[in-house]
């Protein structure tokens, strides 16, 4: 679980606000037990800052299995963003997520519509968005080593709710592109990016936009690396 306040929590806010100095992430790992956390990495939006500073991993003395990392922001300030936390112990890996977003305590407090039904009724491949978030220049052909963009539209959001964003390469996920987007407001546009450095292999590729739980997408759309 993550916390804004060194107080274990039941559950993790669905949004923690920007600008916090700390995050503190509350572990219980029956794994830890005997040799503990070995190392903790934290990502941002699908990139690793770093390992975080063994002084920051406090397991707990009176609680086996139990402990508490200590999250220190990236460059002082928590930016809005996908946070990932990894923790290694001599044997697994366990990661666990949060989202950070600017204007949380607004976001969660907007009252979700009446008879909420979240729908997608636009949606695409773009090389890029606007400023209002729309897609600019939609396309299903795209050169392998460009940033592509998965971009949708929505309506009957409950506010602070996420839609995941998953990319496909036939019947294999690129698990690494997989992106939670948090809907900050009932409509509005979204989106989401995937691009690999080394270059994309040709072929027909897929993205899908689904709501937690849900197992048939609200959104599914193919293009072609050439």
């Amino acid at each position: 679980m993550f916390s804004p306040t060194p107080q274990e929590v039941a559950a993790t806010p669905d949004v923690l606000p920007a600008g916090l100095a700390a995050v503190y992430a509350f572990y219980n790992l029956a794994e830890t037990a005997g040799g503990g956390v070995v190392t903790a990495t934290l990502s941002v939006d699908g990139k690793r800052t770093g390992a975080v500073r063994r002084e920051d991993i406090r397991p707990d003395a009176t609680r086996p299995g139990r402990g508490t990392v200590t999250i220190r922001a990236p460059r002082g300030k928590l930016a809005p963003g996908i946070y990932e936390l990894e923790l290694k112990t001599t044997r697994r890996r366990f990661r666990a997520s949060f989202v950070a977003a600017a204007n949380a305590p607004q976001i969660l407090a907007q009252a979700a519509p009446a008879e909420a039904a979240l729908a997608l009724p636009q949606h695409g491949i773009a090389l890029g968005v606007g400023p209002k978030g729309e897609p600019m220049r939609p396309t299903s052909r795209v050169g392998a080593r460009v940033r592509v963009y998965y971009v949708v539209r929505y309506e009957g959001a409950e506010p602070g709710m996420a839609v995941c964003i998953r990319w496909w390469s036939g019947r294999t996920e690129l698990r690494t592109a997989r992106r939670e987007v948090v809907l900050p407001s009932v409509s509005g546009w979204a989106h989401a990016w995937m691009q690999a450095a080394d270059g994309l292999p040709r072929g027909t590729y897929e993205v899908t936009a689904t709501t937690s739980g849900d197992v048939e997408p609200l959104a599914r759309d193919r293009f072609t690396v050439e």
